[in-house]
């Protein structure tokens, strides 16, 4: 596999606080990895500096030319052969074509006034693109994203889903071979999930590199085969992630009177870690098939009620909401 990325001894604090500390490893072409740990740990201040955006205090970001277009791209503080120290900063200090080879999503887009055309139009003709390709490409992210039916309508009245594919569309316009994305999940209901677990999955087949942080194990699992742990204390650990079984949160289960500390509780423990949410009567859940009778049966002894049970791909609204539960805790009787 060819390495795209390659992240070396990188450091950083703010005042005397900690935050990355000797952090290393490398992305392949066709990779996802998810970044994980508590809040504050640093998910989000290694992002920024991988994308060129804050500066580290020591330690080198490596982005391969996987395009043919010149030499490596790196940036951060090193040595080179002779022994000599480097310092090279920002995304246009990289002195080549590869300095657009990242693509960033921010956790919020900005509410604009654009429609989705005029948007994609105005940020590739800052980059300068040519006007032909930049047609195309635009044609074929408004289909990747489903999004054709949306292309001339303002972006302010847009749901987060929406927002999210559009800040998806913007990064990929010069088609990087390296996606950066902060909490791409958050906030977003369960079609909307969907919707982003697809298009991440068919962006990392044709050989871009993803890495992104989340809260949202279950998700992340989805699109990453492994899971850089952030502990808080600088230190960050690779782990290989389990792939999740075929038919994925293949049944709707629409509850009443369960409480959210009792959702989150029959979703982590009864329901493989589904994805779950508050609807206007009540909670449902998206386990898979070989859960949905444990987690029916769990709901009952909640002293909860079963409003239905339905297989295949349904449309679901309502507020998503999941919270963790630590394992090791035992089973609630």
């Amino acid at each position: 596999m060819i390495p795209i990325l390659k992240v070396q001894r990188l450091n950083k604090q703010f005042g005397s606080r900690t935050v990355l500390r000797d952090v290393e490893f490398v992305l392949v072409a066709s990779e996802a990895a998810v970044l994980s740990g508590p809040n504050g740990s640093g998910k989000s201040t290694l992002l920024r500096i991988i994308a060129g955006l804050l500066p580290p205090d020591s330690g080198t970001v490596r982005l391969a030319d996987v395009s043919g277009i010149g030499e490596h791209a790196s940036w951060g503080i090193g040595q080179d052969e002779r022994g000599q120290t480097w310092r090279k900063w920002g995304r246009a200090s990289s002195g080549s074509e590869l300095s657009r080879r990242i693509g960033l999503v921010p956790e919020r887009m900005p509410v604009l006034r654009f429609s989705p055309v005029e948007y994609l139009t105005h940020m590739g003709a800052v980059r300068g693109m040519p006007a032909a390709r930049l047609r195309e490409r635009t044609v074929e992210l408004l289909a990747l994203c489903g999004l054709e039916h949306a292309k001339d309508a303002p972006i302010r009245f847009f749901s987060k889903g929406m927002l999210q594919k559009v800040g998806i569309m913007q990064a990929m316009l010069e088609q990087p071979s390296l996606l950066l994305m902060d909490e791409p999940f958050s906030g977003l209901d369960v079609n909307a999930q969907e919707d982003l677990v697809r298009i991440l999955r068919e962006l990392k087949s044709g050989g871009t590199g993803l890495l992104f942080a989340s809260h949202e194990p279950g998700l992340a699992a989805r699109v990453a085969s492994r899971q850089l742990v952030l502990d808080g204390r600088g230190a960050v650990e690779s782990r290989e992630l389990e792939q999740p079984a075929a038919g994925e949160y293949g049944v709707m289960v629409r509850t009443l009177g369960i409480g959210t500390d009792a959702a989150a509780d029959i979703a982590l423990r009864h329901g493989g870690d589904c994805p779950w949410g508050r609807a206007d009567d009540g909670v449902w859940f998206r386990p898979e098939l070989r859960f949905r009778d444990k987690l029916l049966l769990a709901v009952l002894q909640a002293g909860g009620g079963v409003l239905s049970v339905q297989s295949g791909e349904v449309r679901t609204e309502g507020t998503f909401g999941r919270l963790r539960i630590e394992a090791g805790e035992g089973e609630r009787q």
